[in-house]
């Protein structure tokens, strides 16, 4: 930017400026960003590249930078990652109070001219001086805070809305913005984004806006509101017609403009039109009033900046230097500016002098508002505002709630925390907009607080907002109902009992080493009805930044006064802490002198009566000089013996008009980030420790949360504990591997894994992964993993772990987060692998421990073809539970069912050791059900030891043939690793002195990713056939259970047992493993029905192929994760499943079929669940062709097998129905709607009535041989 967009304060460079660089409006477009949310793209862009806030005076507007340059940009980016925008604070020029539309032009004054144009701009005031309410006079009502996780302030929840506006009303870029930021606004549910987005054609019928407005449109923006609200802003007479149009919104003209209007003004008529009107759904009569908004449109804001340069130039920092240059006088520029700065006021002077096209003389009427010295101004601004022209836009449900007061924000704060409770009537605020307004908020009585002790409440109505109370076990708290406490650490006291109706803010203490009483048990008592406030007095000694922002040196203002105490009423008038203060005068035998109060037309905003405290003084400052309160409210007389009010009268004391003067608004808002980063500490500390336990104690049903990390504000704390969780999780896990508990080890690793990977997806950054930390943990896990499967003793393989974390720990950084997340699930993948692991390894030779082997039963087969035919299968409840880790943590249970596809055993390997040849030649190929014709084969050759590599990709070819080779053991991972000749060991595996060959053909007749546990039993069929081939012999079916895991373990697949039991075994089962019983053990409870029973279930069983495939691994990984975080859902998700595989085999017993059929598709609903709502696991297709066919009532239930994403679809047809007509009405009613349905096909269904089988074929069987009789047969030439 332009070096205009500095300036200098007084000789002392300024820090006002951001970011130089900002996306304009215009390159959003360029980039196809929609930047008015409406049809460029989905990437919704912010409207505004600018977002001015105007302050008061330098001191705020210092304070205010800080927060845009760490809360707001932080809220922007999280919701705008592709877009800068640039963030400014400034304040009216030299001191010189110019008027919040001069105020406007100051700040446009910062801004190269020159990219005006291209630029939209958001210019936010953030009032004055708040007298009316001393509780946001230092920070500015502007940013107030809100007991609101999602929007702050106001200033948040008011830059929402104005993106909201700006998305319906369709402003265009180039244009200005300029908002008041004292009040609380909603534009009503037509101008959501998330109606707009839920329901189009509803949100469309809510609004009615001109195609085109004229550039030179000036925008007001107004809603409905109570005269008693309106009579004190600003009001828009608007024609009756705009009652007539159903609560749209619309544009319209405006009859006139008023400014604080009498109530007798507001109930009569202007032009033959009422003023007022009623509203459905709110109480008395309304106004429409001006909420604080108006947009300048391009031209508009283009005659706006030749204002600034003319007329108005007196208004801006350069037009004050250079009339003070011209002026040859001998006063200081401040003094200069202070005198003859132009305060021009947007909503009186702008909006007044702006012609209207009901207006009835446009050039000649003068605003009656103005000043009676102004009407020269008046004259000049109506000849260069001319050409504009004022619109109103018209929310018809909209609301406004301003927070003028004390006691509107504590009704507004209280009631709005608390719109459940009825016996809340607030009485300062408008109940109706309070409500909808809290709703829209999301206000929470208990927000960012630590409030861990028993709370003893009058009632719950009160709210506590960023605050820490006491938390020792005997700790006494009281709060009174409709009471407010923020910003206050309260750890220090034994006792704190606030009244009704209280505010308590900014308290703070000493650090408890530093108080000068050790081991006193101090006691804050607040009565009712008082608003309490702690404010640090600057430093009397020179600049103070640096120091700690609860240091225990300097001075604080401790104000107190009544919650209903009316500021800007005169003296005599006036209540004093709650009571008149002719009481106060006549009890305490003060006068009003001692009270800094000569004048008694002054009001309590100039009562010199809060005192000035040190710090160590704070913990009992309150009883200390306002301990006489009561015995006051009570009309004790004797008030000038109670030490604590002599005290009070004697000490210094100051006004709330000195408070701007005194306090230290920069130390205000240290103090806050300090207490925020305590509050964050306290939770944190508490999260990671409950979350620690629930791990170490196998507490599998507690949710890990991250949204108390991922709400931190401040990033680089957010960084820090998400460090220290990852290492406190490395321990656990190190320790319990160590132990043996190693269920809990990868489930620590797989959680760290898991949080910096969700860490990752909310605070993105780039990655840079570290090559060399890369290729060393290459290394180390390459060792452990070798190992954990031999001879490594636990020593060995607990030093890889630790040297894997120390590494890990080592290259943390923001962009090696998801390098680190990959370190971490890997050793946790391979800790599961060693539990599966422990199961398989009961089967092996236990003499030998240097690599797996197994005892030869009886003398290899040479030169004869063992084939191994399997059936596929369908799991109708349960999926999913018998996945590792799950199925050992949680436990698992699924009931299913092996099953033939139009009456073939689908799955098959042979194997055929071939005596004198050498090598391996392994093959794997897809053949069509119907005829067996080869669809798709690949072959691979190995000679060498390094040709097995690839085993752990399940995309490389006849990887799964690779995988079940190194289950069964015929070479370690290390020996893979020497490029050497295979034949040594290959020939010692089969058996045989001499040379041989194996050779391995498998072969599907349903192909990849079906859905039926396709490559699980053909690993079943693989082992089986290779074992009777080599003289390991026949394999228990517990055995290939086992087998078949670790197979799944070294492909890298993971899967769970749930494919091999059901597909193994003939009929229908429930397979069960229990938890945490480790080696894992599956109990298989067989249902023995009746050949009729299964005939009748056959009846109604199809399958439809979807022409889709799928692989699960992605969908198994996610899975994983959340599984590892215990997130709420999948918890829920995995004991529906388990209860429904339990009620499946009830209703199988039962031969309730319908009930068969609709918990299969519950449970398929919750395998859906599972994987996650953008996993792809139910194809738009798939949903529309079984909603089709439920609907048509054609069949009871569907399910997708497996992981879901494709494959094939098993269906239960209603009873009586012909699986014909179903095939008909898919082709009339379902098969036009998509081409995704041209690939579907129906199968037949019948449940297998035996399982796998292992027979001896011909020896004039080749490689290239195929019958596909095998997959139909009953019996070999020879049974094994």
């Amino acid at each position: 930017m332009a070096s205009s967009a500095k300036f200098t304060v007084q000789g002392t460079p300024d820090l006002y400026e951001s970011s130089a660089r900002f996306l304009s409006a215009t390159k959003c477009q360029k980039e196809g960003i929609d930047s008015s949310g409406n049809g460029l793209s989905s990437k919704k862009c912010f409207p505004f590249t600018t977002v001015i806030v105007t302050n008061p005076d330098e001191a705020s507007a210092r304070s205010a930078q800080r927060l845009l340059d760490s809360t707001m940009q932080n809220h922007l980016k999280a919701l705008y990652p592709h877009q800068d925008v640039r963030l400014l604070s400034t304040y009216d020029p030299f001191g010189a109070r110019c008027g919040s539309f001069g105020g406007t032009l100051g700040a446009l004054d910062l801004l190269d001219v020159s990219t005006l144009p291209n630029e939209t701009i958001l210019c936010l005031h953030a009032g004055g001086d708040s007298s009316r309410c001393p509780l946001s006079m230092i920070i500015g009502k502007a940013w107030q805070e809100l007991p609101s996780s999602k929007y702050r302030n106001p200033t948040f929840w008011l830059i929402h809305q104005l993106e909201e506006l700006y998305n319906i009303a369709q402003i265009p870029p180039g244009s200005l913005c300029v908002a008041a930021t004292d009040c609380l606004i909603s534009l009503g549910p037509a101008c959501s984004s998330t109606m707009m987005k839920d329901n189009p054609c509803d949100a469309s019928c809510m609004y009615a806006l001109p195609g085109e407005i004229d550039p030179n449109t000036v925008l007001g923006v107004c809603v409905p509101a109570p005269l008693n609200v309106a009579k004190n802003h600003g009001v828009y007479v608007m024609p009756q017609t705009v009652l007539q149009t159903a609560g749209k919104v619309h544009i319209e003209s405006p009859l006139g403009v008023w400014q604080k209007p009498s109530l007798e003004q507001l109930s009569g008529n202007l032009k033959d039109e009422q003023v007022s009107f009623d509203v459905p759904q709110k109480e008395g009569r309304q106004a429409w009033i001006d909420i604080g908004i108006v947009i300048f449109y391009p031209q508009a804001f283009q005659n706006v900046i030749k204002m600034s340069e003319g007329v108005l130039s007196k208004c801006t920092r350069r037009g004050l230097q250079e009339a003070y240059q011209s002026a040859n006088t001998d006063t200081s520029l401040q003094q200069y500016a202070k005198e003859n700065a132009i305060k021009v006021d947007l909503y009186t002077d702008i909006l007044h002098n702006l012609p209207w096209p009901a207006k009835e003389d446009n050039k000649n009427v003068a605003n009656q508002s103005s000043s009676v010295d102004g009407r020269c101004r008046n004259l000049s601004l109506r000849e260069i505002l001319s050409d504009m022209l004022l619109k109103v836009l018209v929310l018809p449900q909209g609301n406004f709630l301003h927070l003028g007061t004390t006691t509107e924000l504590l009704e507004f704060i209280t009631f709005g925390s608390n719109r459940s409770n009825k016996s809340i009537i607030p009485k300062a605020v408008d109940k109706s907009t309070t409500w909808d307004l809290a709703t829209s908020l999301q206000l929470n009585a208990r927000f960012g607080s630590w409030l861990e002790a028993s709370l003893d409440e009058f009632d719950n109505t009160n709210v506590v907002l960023r605050s820490v109370f006491p938390n020792t076990p005997n700790a006494e708290i009281k709060l009174g109902i409709t009471s407010l406490v923020e910003f206050s650490d309260l750890s220090v006291y034994h006792t704190v009992k606030i009244g009704r109706n209280c505010i308590l803010s900014g308290w703070r203490c000493p650090m408890k080493e530093s108080l000068s009483e050790n081991g006193k048990h101090w006691e804050l008592e607040i009565p009712d009805a008082l608003s309490v406030q702690l404010l640090q007095m600057l430093s009397d000694q020179g600049d103070n930044k640096g120091k700690d922002a609860v240091s225990n040196q300097g001075k604080f203002v401790l104000m107190v006064l009544g919650t209903n105490d009316a500021i800007k009423t005169p003296i005599l008038q006036a209540n004093i802490f709650g009571s008149p203060i002719e009481k106060f005068l006549y009890l305490s035998k003060a006068s009003l002198v001692e009270l800094g109060m000569e004048d008694t037309k002054k009001f309590l905003w100039d009562a010199k009566i809060h005192p000035i405290v040190k710090a160590c003084e704070i913990p009992e400052s309150f009883s200390k000089y306002f301990g006489w309160i009561e015995k006051y409210r009570a009309g004790d007389k004797n008030l000038q013996s109670d030490t604590s009010f002599m005290r009070w009268l004697s000490t210094k004391k100051v006004s709330l008009k000195e408070l701007h003067q005194f306090a230290d608004a920069t130390r205000e808002w240290e103090y806050r980030c300090y207490l925020d980063t305590k509050l964050w500490q306290l939770h944190a500390d508490k999260k990671i420790a409950n979350l620690i336990l629930s791990v170490e104690e196998r507490q599998y049903g507690i949710p890990c949360e991250l949204d108390w990390l991922l709400k931190i504000e401040d990033k680089n704390l957010a960084y820090t504990w998400l460090c220290t969780l990852v290492s406190m999780l490395g321990q656990v896990a190190t320790k319990a591997f160590r132990e043996k508990k190693f269920d809990i080890s990868g489930r620590a690793f797989m959680l760290a894994s898991s949080i910096l990977v969700e860490y990752q997806e909310h605070m993105p950054a780039n990655q840079a992964p570290t090559n060399a930390a890369a290729a060393k943990f290459d290394i180390l896990f390459r060792d452990l993993r070798h190992g954990l499967f031999g001879a490594q003793s636990l020593d060995q393989a607990c030093q890889f772990v630790d040297d894997i974390v120390i590494l890990q720990s080592q290259i943390m950084q923001p962009d090696t987060l998801g390098q680190c997340s990959e370190m971490l699930e890997k050793l946790a993948q391979q800790i599961t692998a060693l539990i599966i692991f422990s199961g398989y390894k009961m089967f092996l030779d236990q003499s030998k421990t240097e690599k797996i082997q197994f005892i030869r039963i009886r003398e290899p087969r040479f030169n004869r073809w063992v084939i191994s035919v399997a059936s596929a299968r369908v799991d109708l409840a349960g999926g999913w539970s018998d996945t590792p880790p799950i199925c050992y943590e949680y436990g698992g249970s699924v009931t299913g069912m092996a099953v033939l596809v139009d009456n073939h055993f689908p799955l098959s390997c042979r194997c055929r050791l071939v005596a004198g040849k050498t090598g391996i030649v392994l093959r794997s190929e897809t053949r069509d059900i119907c005829d067996g014709a080869l669809l798709n084969q690949q072959q691979v050759e190995i000679t060498t030891m390094t040709d097995i590599n690839g085993f752990r990709d399940p995309t490389t070819s006849c990887a799964l043939i690779k995988a079940a080779l190194i289950c069964l053991g015929l070479i370690t991972e290390n020996q893979i690793l020497e490029s050497q000749s295979l034949q040594p060991i290959l020939s010692s595996f089969c058996g045989s002195t001499d040379d041989v060959c194996l050779e391995v053909v498998t072969t599907s007749l349903l192909g990849l990713g079906s859905g039926m546990g396709t490559s699980s039993i053909l690993a079943a069929c693989i082992l089986q056939s290779i074992a009777e081939s080599v003289g390991i012999g026949k394999m228990s079916t517990d055995m290939l259970l086992h087998a078949v895991l670790m197979v799944e373990q070294i492909l890298s697949s993971g899967g769970g047992w749930q494919d091999q039991a059901h597909g193994i075994l003939p009929g229908i089962k429930t397979v069960k493993s229990m938890p945490p019983q480790i080696p894992l053990k599956m109990q298989i409870k067989m249902l023995n029905l009746s050949p009729q029973s299964i005939s009748s279930l056959e009846e109604r069983l199809m399958f439809a192929y979807t022409g889709q495939t799928r692989l699960a691994k992605n969908i198994l990984q996610e899975v994983l994760r959340r599984w590892s975080r215990r997130t709420p859902e999948i918890v829920e998700t995995v004991e529906s499943l388990v209860r429904y595989s339990g009620q499946v085999h009830e209703a199988c017993l039962s031969e309730d079929w319908d009930t068969v059929a609709d918990l299969m598709h519950q449970s398929y609903q919750m395998k859906c669940a599972m994987a996650g709502k953008n996993s792809g696991a139910e194809p738009a297709a798939v949903k529309i062709f079984i909603s089709k066919l439920v609907e048509s009532g054609l069949i009871k239930g569907a399910m997708l097998c497996g992981a879901g994403g494709g494959g094939f679809l098993m269906l239960v047809c209603s009873k009586g129905v012909k699986k014909k007509e179903v095939n008909s009405f898919f082709v009339e009613n379902i098969a036009p709607l998509c081409k995704d349905f041209e690939k579907f096909s129906f199968h037949e269904c019948t449940i297998a009535p035996r399982g796998l089988s292992t027979s001896i074929i011909g020896e004039e069987v080749t490689m290239n041989s195929f019958d596909l009789s095998w997959h139909k047969m009953l019996h070999g030439d020879d049974d094994v």
